[in-house]
């Protein structure tokens, strides 16, 4: 994927946002500015050598949104400076673009792409998504979504869609990633045999290369190291709405991956050049799927669900397959008062029938998350919360831990609603 693709999709998306329809329902421009306030007894998530810090953060924000009859548009820009007390070096500015459109062209067809740009350096970028934790160095990802879906009948629906990821590091020894994928979803209406039951199809391909490109001794040695991830998944599932508070789903599935793993070391000091070159292939097959349900009542809401996947993480080499165990509970406690609480279990390996020469990774990260919200309006709001990491990396024979406390207030002012 190129960048310039993110580049159209997101000016494709801040025009839809700027030219607003006669019948618009709603549009609004909102900036917005957080201030945050951290405490961290382990700022670099180190096993051996911890080391605490405060981190303060300010982040500018500006929304654009519009909502019409057939079009739901979104745009956001967000930066967030953060300041350490003690270790000044790891200041940095993080920078988050993200626009979304939906189009419904007819009463059955609707369209929609998504993008997204994002700068940032810090260990935990994706700790919440992937479970692995990340070096320090500064990195630009890249992403986009592209698709659409069609009512077949009253009672069958299809959806697809197109998706990309580019990561970008400024470190040499780090392994640059891109991704490309497509996946058809096909659901029906199984209200007539099963009450509040949809069932669904879906099938899926990703491809993931990951490459690395480094030059040794004034450049007389270069070597370039490539990871290539073929996979291949579909599944079968429902989701019933057992009634007006619980919702169960499942899906089940089998998935198929083809790794390649290609090394190329070139010797200019020799003439005609010294050249070495190997290649390593594999593939292998496994379980894919989700369960889970989610509770919503007038002053309660649960979520509680199981994922299997495989992929490759930003970071890593080769595949990694990923269990997911993450629970979520929230209660409204007064009009202005909420408490949230999400643990969250991850468990990575590699697939090692499958990528030889990949990273070599086997941890499990376990994270919990309590937080505490309180809106003074529908503008202004402060949240508390503390946060426990654990990553217990079996490669390495290490426990990482980390306590997290902070303190996060928002203000937005809306303009033209």
């Amino acid at each position: 994927m190129k960048s310039t693709t993110l580049l159209w999709g997101l000016a494709t998306i801040i025009v839809g946002c700027s030219v607003p329809e006669a019948k618009a329902d709603a549009w609004k421009v909102v900036p917005s500015i957080a201030v945050q306030q951290k405490y961290s007894d382990n700022i670099f998530f180190d096993a051996e050598n911890t080391e605490s810090d405060f981190i303060s953060t300010v982040s500018p924000a500006l929304e654009f949104s519009e909502r019409t009859e057939r079009l739901t548009a979104s745009f956001k820009a967000q930066l967030d400076s953060l300041t350490y007390l003690d270790n000044s070096y790891l200041n940095a500015t993080d920078q988050n673009y993200r626009g979304s459109l939906r189009y419904a062209v007819t009463p059955k067809a609707n369209v929609f792409t998504s993008a997204g740009f994002r700068k940032d350096s810090q260990v935990d970028r994706d700790l919440g998504e992937t479970g692995l934790l990340q070096g320090d160095a500064t990195r630009k990802n890249y992403t986009y979504e592209a698709g659409g879906d069609y009512a077949l009948s009253e009672a069958m629906g299809i959806r697809m869609a197109f998706n990309g990821l580019q990561d970008d590091y400024d470190d040499p020894t780090e392994y640059d990633l891109e991704s490309q994928g497509v996946s058809v979803i096909l659901s029906r209406d199984l209200s007539a045999f099963m009450r509040a039951t949809t069932g669904r199809l879906s099938g899926s391909y990703n491809q993931y290369d990951q490459t690395k490109e480094q030059s040794f001794f004034g450049g007389i040695v270069s070597s370039e190291s490539t990871y290539n991830v073929k996979n291949y998944s579909g599944s079968i599932g429902a989701e019933r709405q057992w009634d007006e508070k619980f919702t169960l789903f499942a899906d089940a599935g089998w998935r198929y991956t083809d790794s390649t793993q290609e090394f190329t070391q070139v010797n200019s000091f020799f003439s005609p050049p010294l050249v070495f070159a190997e290649t390593q292939e594999s593939n292998g097959s496994g379980f894919t799927g989700q369960f889970g349900g989610s509770y919503r009542g007038e002053t309660t809401n649960a979520t509680l669900s199981l994922s299997q996947e495989v992929s490759a993480a930003s970071g890593t080499t080769g595949a990694t397959d990923r269990t997911i165990f993450r629970g979520t509970v929230g209660r409204k406690l007064t009009e202005k008062a909420r408490f949230d609480v999400m643990a969250e279990y991850y468990i990575n390996t590699s697939v090692q029938d499958e990528v030889r020469a990949g990273s070599n990774v086997d941890e499990k990260t376990l994270r919990f998350n309590p937080r505490l919200g309180y809106q003074f309006n529908q503008d202004f709001w402060l949240e508390a919360a503390y946060l426990f990491e654990q990553v217990d990396d079996q490669v390495d024979d290490t426990v990482s831990e980390r306590n997290m406390v902070w303190c996060r207030l928002v203000y937005q002012y809306p303009l033209f609603e």
